[in-house]
């Protein structure tokens, strides 16, 4: 009786320690299933960030694009305004000096 007793003690802790070696590899698998996830989300949120990032780069690029052309547009705008005004003002002191008659 006594041998089985030591038999199965032996038995219980063999198996015992079989089931924490596997216990500790589950975990250690785990471990590892997870940190690769992990890599692998922040590989995937870099690569739409940086997406995200020159999208918004181009399109800050054509509005300051389009700011610079309404800009210069203005500008021709003045200076043909400008130009008209002075025009507008010789026509009118020729027109008035009696130069031309209506």
């Amino acid at each position: 009786m006594e041998g089985i007793a030591k038999l199965v003690a032996h038995s219980q802790k063999v198996t015992i320690e079989r089931l924490e070696k596997r216990i500790v590899h589950s975990h250690e698998s785990l471990a590892r299933m997870v940190a690769d996830g992990f890599s692998e989300q922040e590989n995937v949120l870099t690569a739409k960030l940086e997406s995200e990032i020159q999208g918004i780069e181009q399109r800050i690029g054509a509005q300051i694009i389009g700011t610079n052309n309404r800009i210069d547009a203005l500008t021709d705008q003045k200076v043909s305004w400008d130009a008209h005004t002075r025009l507008a003002g010789r026509v009118t002191r020729l027109e008035n000096s009696g130069r031309f008659q209506k």
